[in-house]
């Protein structure tokens, strides 16, 4: 099965066409993108594409000079009456060589080939997470640095605990899963303006518990 451009994206959890715009996406919520956007890393993907149609260029043109070597060097043999090849079947008999050697040679090549393609590859999805996690650093870094910015400074450990402290509260076991699960939601991302969110509506609900 030929690999696909798509699947150097499959195995990281986002699509081929997401990926230019990943940090955007990721950070939209959290902070202005025309004051901060520039500080979050652009994705080159013109010049991915083609490095990824290089690696596969590469191996068509490997396997290409292997079988032309590979028929001319069966061509060019002395099948003489010796070696084997003698006799009335003669011709039969080199048929089934030239087939038997191209086959063996000629699968060797191709799983050289294959190899190479898939380390090829494979380093292309390393630079992807690469980029990726770059990326998620770079949102960090603005909302470490600039709490000033539209999702506020990111919350602690310690602040997501005073969720869960307020959840265990409460009564009403509908309410409570609801609230759960919001916190289960959060995460590295998660700014004081969520936590301050939730608990508002916390201490509503646990306020109508008095």
């Amino acid at each position: 099965m030929a690999f696909k451009y798509e699947d150097l994206f499959t195995g990281l959890g986002v699509g081929s066409g997401e990926i230019k715009d990943y940090g955007r996406n990721l950070f939209k919520d959290k902070f202005s993108m025309d004051e901060y956007g520039m500080y979050l890393p652009e994705f080159n993907e013109p010049l991915f594409k083609e490095a990824f149609q290089a690696v596969g260029d590469e191996k068509n043109a490997s396997l290409g000079m292997s079988l032309g070597g590979l028929q001319q060097g069966l061509i060019g043999q002395d099948y003489g009456t010796g070696g084997g090849f003698g006799g009335s079947n003669r011709v039969d008999r080199l048929k089934e060589y030239a087939s038997s050697a191209g086959a063996e040679s000629y699968g060797a090549e191709l799983g050289k080939a294959q190899a190479t393609e898939q380390a090829s590859y494979g380093a292309m999805q390393g630079q992807l997470s690469n980029f990726m996690s770059g990326t998620r650093q770079a949102g960090l870094n603005v909302l470490q640095y600039d709490p000033t910015g539209s999702g506020g400074e990111l919350a602690t450990e310690g602040d997501k605990q005073k969720i869960l402290g307020a959840i265990n509260s409460l009564t009403n076991p509908s309410i409570a899963n609801m609230f759960q699960k919001r916190y289960n939601d959060l995460n590295q991302f998660s700014t004081m303006k969520d936590i301050d969110d939730i608990m508002e509506q916390l201490n509503y609900f646990l306020g109508e518990q008095v």
